[in-house]
């Protein structure tokens, strides 16, 4: 029977896990570099600053997931919501570069929006992909 075994219910409890550390490191390691923002944080920033050893050498982890992830946190599990300029996008045109140039469906649309608003989204993207795998005889 399909569905035998799993409990889709228990498996949404997945989302009152409040936010990790790892799981902020994990989605900031793999965003992609040279994207344009909307803000002046630009992806490197988070992801090449690291802590330091006693010995002044860099370690594996990230400087500011400690705070990234109490942020994260406040704003989803705590109700407080993100600020309202992580919630706009810059939709920019870009020429495919074949056609006229005046015609429209010449363009494709790409929307620049906030660094730290990608990591956030890119956090939960994880999240629901792990539940769809987990749960995907439910819907097939």
């Amino acid at each position: 029977m399909q569905g035998e075994g799993n409990d889709i219910n228990g498996d949404l409890n997945y989302l009152n896990k409040r936010i990790s550390e790892g799981e902020v490191t994990e989605v900031v390691k793999n965003i992609s570099n040279s994207k344009s923002t909307s803000d002046t944080l630009f992806a490197e920033l988070f992801k090449y600053s690291r802590m330091h050893d006693e010995e002044g050498k860099n370690n594996e982890n990230l400087l500011l997931s400690r705070e990234l992830c109490c942020m994260f946190n406040r704003f989803f599990y705590d109700g407080i919501g993100v600020p309202n300029s992580w919630l706009k996008a810059y939709l920019i045109p870009i020429y495919k570069g074949k056609g006229s140039d005046l015609d429209t469906d010449n363009y494709r649309g790409v929307a620049v929006c906030s660094t730290l608003y990608r990591i956030y989204a890119g956090i939960f993207k994880k999240i629901d992909w792990m539940i769809c795998v987990k749960n995907m005889d439910y819907v097939l």
